[in-house]
């Protein structure tokens, strides 16, 4: 019985990490000078064959220090190539994240952890897999978000909502279209050099 139970726990465990990891940060957004519509926030995507839980999981900014972890808060499950936004700041900024870019039907976390700026690497944190995936935020030449990959938002494949002081804002929170399988085959190895290397 208690043989049971133990590989029965360690299958649980196996199934988590491995879930967790599916997450992926596929959007991020850092602000800029002046009024930028919006706190800092992050998309994360499920790319992943199952729902996963958007709870114990953790967010972090440039360091990779387990440190300076703060925790996501305000999501439930994440749905098979969900998207989810995590505002970097309080509950009472999701308001004004929906408002601005007019969007509904999309799970808004929190995480009151240090703001993002250009260079600033994004980190996402669970106890199963440590640090596991991550996004850099691009050179802010326009209003825009970074895309997965690295690119910003552009006219062509993000969505223009509102006015800055810079100009029009470009972005897509809560909707991304999954890669081609290539795209993901590498997107796995980067998650595990990733890891390999903080763990080292």
């Amino acid at each position: 019985m208690k043989l049971t139970l133990v590989m029965t726990a360690a299958a649980t465990a196996l199934f988590a990490a491995s879930a967790q990891a599916d997450l992926v940060i596929t959007e991020a957004y850092g602000g800029m000078s002046g009024e930028d519509g919006t706190a800092d926030w992050i998309e994360i995507t499920n790319l992943g064959d199952s729902a996963v839980s958007g709870s114990g999981l953790f967010y972090e900014d440039e360091s990779a220090d387990e440190d300076d972890l703060t925790a996501i808060n305000g999501l439930g499950n994440i749905g098979v190539g969900e998207s989810v936004v995590v505002m970097i700041g309080t509950e009472s900024d999701t308001d004004g994240f929906l408002e601005f870019w007019g969007i509904l039907g999309v799970q808004v976390g929190w995480s009151d952890g240090s703001g993002l700026k250009e260079g600033d690497t994004a980190w996402i944190y669970s106890t199963a897999d440590g640090f596991f995936n991550s996004l850099t935020v691009s050179e802010l030449e326009d209003p825009a978000t970074t895309q997965f990959g690295g690119g910003l938002s552009t006219a062509a494949n993000g969505v223009s909502v509102g006015l800055t002081e810079q100009g029009v804002m470009y972005g897509d929170p809560g909707s991304f279209t999954v890669p081609a399988p290539g795209a993901l085959a590498l997107l796995g190895l980067a998650g595990i050099s990733a890891r390999r290397r903080r763990r080292a």
